[in-house]
């Protein structure tokens, strides 16, 4: 924030931000090919914002993810994985000077269930994926109109190298919309 601006925020205190992150992934191969994957991420975090003079916004930050996934050769031009998630993304107002602001936690937590398959063929790769979504947000006070939504999703994809060029063509279908996307690029 800027002192000069009249009827600013500005707060000449220091702001600090502070977060503490840490991530683990192991795998495990179990047969030819195959491998099995978990993944585990976490932050955690303070800031604070100028909210007005001689005033701080102050929120705690939380934010972790967790996934498993396996895949591996079906046949010798079929790969196949699948894919399990979850995402939390919380922030939580400690304090605020407006009195527009509620205090306390805005969340968001997703879970994320995909299924993968690539096969080769005689020109490019065939892409075929199958895809559920849970979508949760959370606030205080009013709670949102819409607060909860599910997506299932059908995608296929080709692709191929010809020469200098890339090519791609794919559909993703959701229960009422459909998008078709081609697009043609030359290699870096």
């Amino acid at each position: 924030t800027n002192a000069a601006v009249p009827f600013g925020s500005h707060n000449a205190d220091d702001d600090g931000f502070k977060q503490s992150a840490g991530s683990l992934r192991a795998g495990w191969t179990f047969a030819p090919g195959w491998r099995l994957e978990g993944l585990l991420l976490q932050s955690s975090g303070k800031t604070q914002i100028d909210d007005g003079p001689g005033a701080d916004a102050r929120a705690g930050l939380h934010n972790s993810v967790q996934s498993l996934q396996v895949g591996g050769p079906v046949l010798a031009a079929w790969r196949t994985q699948l894919a399990l998630g979850r995402s939390v993304d919380r922030y939580d107002t400690l304090s605020s000077a407006s009195a527009f602001s509620s205090l306390g936690v805005i969340e968001t937590d997703q879970q994320q269930l995909a299924w993968e398959n690539r096969i080769a063929l005689p020109l490019g790769e065939a892409l075929l994926v199958l895809e559920r979504v849970n979508q949760d947000v959370s606030r205080p006070g009013t709670p949102f109109d819409v607060s909860s939504r599910h997506i299932d999703a059908l995608a296929t994809g080709w692709s191929a190298l010809l020469g200098a060029h890339s090519l791609q063509a794919s559909l993703r279908a959701l229960p009422d919309q459909i998008a078709f996307k081609f697009s043609q690029c030359p290699e870096d």
